[in-house]
């Protein structure tokens, strides 16, 4: 009947749960506990605080507090924001249990807006690391506008470095842009998981100015940070960015040129096909190799001529290879058979055998009767190698 009573949120029973708490039978005291958890109200909330739990058993405790976070969230339900708070504040002690500590304390910014930031900053602070813990979990879940987040990441230099890796990714969940300068700090850190977490949150709240520290960090002699940033810059928001990393690749080494160019095929970054074309032209093969592979998906059929012109100067097998690829697929693109096979055949006189050897092979892909006959033409060339390849292809 009692547990009726509360599961009806019968107010009227108020008065009678009170005093069944006094009964001398453990089970009827705790059902009328639980009852008025259920019921909530100002009543109901006052009875439960002044119930002594100094003296309770360990399970006596635990129903007592578990009630008065019930009836505290029934007050909120119930508009009464102020019994509410009274119940969340009696209980965010540092003796009670640390799940119900964390509900008083999401309980205490449910009923203080104004005051959350506060209330979360206060428990940030805290020497409790479980506390932190609480306190960073509110935070992802919390709806942060810039003047919060600011006040949150002005926190970071001031904790703890695990709760400072909970706190940036927090952060990053939120997506505010307030918290850049902080996250931007913390790639600094002397100690390794905070500078990840800090990368990781530029995905999120980072945009066209945190280039040049996600370049820098990409050069890493950690290959675990410096993919980390590899893989933020692929994702980074913002207007900017893109002219950001081109204007970064021009002044880069080889090694990092080669992740710079990936980073802008990743991105779809269309407008860096001039710069592709110039990187397809460098004396560093691989730098040379990783611009064709990025032309292959990001170049239009405009570029088609040039990329036949870039084929004929690469030197390495492997830049070649990545040319021919990369011809093929932009050619794939031209509809006109003409136009299509007209750079490669004027290529053809001027290339040397391996370069021809390439062509060939093009035109063979491409098929039709000009490309036909570009192949069998070949059968005349002084070079064996590439009579050889012309026979094949035919």
């Amino acid at each position: 009947a009692i547990n009726a009573l509360g599961d009806r949120q019968d107010a009227e029973a108020v008065g009678a749960l009170v005093e069944l708490m006094k009964s001398g039978d453990a089970m009827v005291r705790e059902a009328a506990i639980a009852a008025l958890g259920k019921i909530g109200g100002r009543k109901a909330a006052t009875a439960l605080l002044a119930r002594d739990i100094a003296s309770s058993t360990s399970k006596g405790h635990a129903a007592i507090v578990t009630a008065r976070i019930r009836c505290a969230d029934r007050c909120v339900a119930m508009g009464d924001a102020a019994t509410a708070r009274a119940t969340y504040e009696a209980l965010y002690k540092p003796h009670e249990p640390i799940h119900i500590r964390a509900a008083a304390l999401r309980g205490l910014i449910a009923t203080s807006p104004k005051e959350a930031i506060a209330e979360l900053m206060t428990a940030l602070r805290s020497q409790d690391a479980a506390l932190r813990r609480i306190a960073i979990g509110i935070a992802r879940d919390f709806t942060m506008d810039e003047a919060a987040a600011s006040a949150l990441a002005a926190e970071l230099p001031k904790l703890p470095p695990d709760t400072q890796v909970l706190l940036l990714d927090a952060l990053a969940d939120g997506g505010q842009r307030a918290a850049r300068d902080a996250v931007l700090q913390a790639i600094a850190s002397q100690h390794e998981t905070e500078r990840a977490a800090a990368i990781a949150a530029l995905a999120q709240v980072g945009d066209a100015s945190a280039v040049p520290t996600l370049v820098k960090a990409m050069g890493s002699q950690n290959a675990g940070e410096a993919g980390a940033a590899r893989t933020t810059l692929d994702r980074l928001p913002g207007k900017g960015v893109n002219e950001a990393i081109l204007k970064a690749m021009a002044g880069a080494g080889p090694k990092l040129k080669v992740e710079l160019i990936k980073c802008l095929a990743a991105r779809r970054a269309e407008e860096a096909v001039p710069a592709l074309l110039e990187g397809a032209a460098d004396p560093d093969k691989n730098v040379a190799r990783e611009a064709f592979n990025a032309l292959r998906t990001l170049a239009s059929e405009d570029a088609l001529a040039g990329m036949v012109a870039l084929l004929l100067q690469a030197k390495d097998a492997s830049a070649r290879g990545a040319a021919e690829r990369a011809v093929l697929a932009i050619a794939g693109k031209v509809k006109d058979e003409s136009k299509r096979i007209a750079p490669v055949l004027a290529a053809l006189p001027k290339a040397d055998p391996k370069a021809k050897g390439a062509l060939l092979r093009i035109a063979s892909n491409f098929g039709g009767a000009k490309a036909l006959a570009a192949v069998r033409g070949a059968l005349r060339d002084p070079n064996k190698d590439v009579r050889g390849l012309s026979l094949i292809h035919i």
